[in-house]
């Protein structure tokens, strides 16, 4: 009687691998017939285009890509956020900002976006934006080491130096080969004497 239990057990379960299997073939075809999907497909080759060209520091032609990426899919996940470096390297930071809050606006939780236009507001001196952003980033993750140096960085230059030299220990301990948080720290050190 438990064997008959068994193999009925089985069979039902090849069963369902073979229905599941079956609907998922037919998804599938119905992804690839659907011209949505096959925007989405385009859309996704032309954000790792972007994403190429942007490692490459290649800011014009990464624009260029994501910005075809917007087109066929403007409510790509990670679009905006990718876009505010780029912006900002091409001296459009009117259009950064406009990415961050494109970028919120599809993911409130998107601590890329929050991550890179505190990176722009530290190169353009707007250090309380700068800490802001990079505080948003760090409540979410207490040891995001990039978030932390910034938010020193940030902290340092708007003379809290007790905050930043917290945040360059850290820094110094998560990451040894970071020489800039070595030097903020020695720096301040110096300033202590």
């Amino acid at each position: 009687m438990a064997e008959k239990k068994k193999k009925s057990k089985e069979s039902q379960g090849k069963k369902r691998n073979k229905q599941g299997k079956e609907k998922r073939e037919n998804k599938k075809e119905n992804r690839e017939k659907n011209p949505k999907n096959k925007k989405n497909k385009e859309a996704e080759e032309y954000f790792e285009q972007g994403r190429g060209h942007l490692k490459k520091r290649e800011f014009e032609k990464a624009k260029d890509a994501f910005e075809k990426v917007i087109d066929l899919d403007p409510g790509h996940p990670k679009i905006y956020s990718y876009l505010i470096p780029v912006y900002h390297n091409l001296g459009m930071d009117s259009n950064a900002v406009q990415s961050f809050k494109n970028a919120v606006n599809i993911d409130e939780s998107d601590m890329a976006a929050y991550y890179n236009l505190g990176m722009v507001s530290l190169k353009k001196q707007q250090y309380l934006t700068a800490k802001k952003l990079f505080k948003t980033v760090i409540d979410t993750n207490k040891r995001n080491v990039g978030a932390i140096f910034g938010f020193g960085i940030a902290s340092y230059r708007t003379g809290n130096l007790k905050a930043a030299k917290k945040c360059f220990e850290f820094v110094m301990k998560a990451d040894p080969k970071n020489t800039a948080a070595k030097k903020y720290y020695e720096q301040i050190s110096e300033q202590d004497k």
